[in-house]
């Protein structure tokens, strides 16, 4: 049997009531940046990104529609301005065996960007682990819940008016922004010679990006996932 006295019992509540539930003070943040070309609207990029504990703090969001800036932390582009004018953005969020999970919800200034958890939509605490998260134009859902069914513009190229059509403005362009905060570990899901994409939209991304490991993890060196 153990005593506390009522001085300390207080301070270890209020510890507790102020510390969000599965926030960490560990966890690092993720900015990429890229450019569809040659435009085409049946794209599909991917990332990857772990959580070595269960977490309810995970946020994803791109900020390229209606522009915008990186968190602080997102590195390596923390803080930098974001220009308006790409493509209105979907987000898809899968486990690492390729399970939907959830899409995003319209957020931004705009309206045409895409967000997942945090204040702007609510996403269930995430499981420790890897998830596989897929950037697509806004409309290219997923076919089924399963990743390996592929994308509903698979094969078809562009849109009508596209690529990246806008009622209301006209065309849009292929950049887009994308950060990934308070995880372990991101990066895009690489193949030979570019990165993975689906169905027609088998282009070339210019694209930046930045991902790195606590020291002391297994598999942080460059391009291992």
């Amino acid at each position: 049997m153990f005593f506390v006295s009522g001085r300390y019992l207080c301070l270890v509540v209020l510890v507790l009531a102020l510390a969000p539930f599965g926030a960490r003070a560990d966890t690092m943040s993720f900015g990429f940046e890229g450019t569809i070309s040659p435009p085409t609207d049946d794209f599909v990029v991917q990332f990857l990104f772990t959580i070595d504990a269960d977490s309810s703090s995970v946020l994803i969001e791109t900020l390229s529609n209606g522009g915008g800036t990186f968190d602080p932390a997102a590195a390596p582009y923390g803080s930098q301005t974001v220009d308006a004018g790409g493509f209105q953005t979907l987000l898809s969020l899968f486990d690492l065996a390729g399970n939907l999970i959830s899409t995003s919800t319209a957020c931004g200034v705009s309206g045409g960007d895409a967000c997942m958890g945090g204040p702007n939509t609510a996403l269930d605490p995430l499981g420790a682990g890897t998830y596989r998260l897929a950037l697509t134009e806004y409309g290219n859902y997923p076919n089924t819940n399963s990743l390996t069914d592929g994308f509903n513009w698979d094969g078809t190229g562009n849109q009508p008016g596209g690529p990246f059509p806008d009622g209301y403005v006209g065309n849009l362009t292929g950049n887009y922004a994308l950060e990934i905060l308070s995880v372990d570990d991101a990066t895009t899901t690489p193949e030979p010679g570019g990165f993975w994409l689906f169905g027609g939209g088998m282009a070339a991304i210019t694209l930046g990006f930045f991902r790195r490991k606590r020291p002391g993890i297994p598999g942080s060196q460059a391009g291992a996932i």
